[in-house]
């Protein structure tokens, strides 16, 4: 109902698309995700993600690619075993400690 009539549960907007962190209106995230979504998707299996990020030096985006990792295989596992790029949103808002409608 808040996505349909607007309403905003905790003074801010109720957003099911996942792009709430890059209105103008709106605090930019602390930490954006650098790393591109076409270098997710060339490791996009758990083994080949693991290897590729693991050495990951910058600790902000080490931490994001473990959340989006962890959402992917644990929280909302897929049957094509792969990371899945429709959570990368979710990882960076749990990183920054934004809220989050879920």
């Amino acid at each position: 109902m808040a996505q349909i009539f607007g309403f905003r549960p905790h003074g801010r907007p109720v957003d099911a698309v996942g792009d709430y962190h890059r209105r103008k209106n709106q605090e930019k995230l602390a930490k954006p995700f650098t790393i591109s979504p076409a270098s997710i998707n060339q490791n996009c299996s758990f083994s080949n993600y693991l290897k590729k990020f693991s050495a990951e030096k910058d600790k902000d985006q080490q931490h994001m690619l473990f959340l989006l990792y962890w959402l992917n295989r644990i929280i909302f596992p897929n049957r094509s075993s792969a990371v899945l790029l429709e959570y990368r949103h979710l990882a960076e808002a749990l990183h920054n400690h934004t809220d989050v409608g879920l």
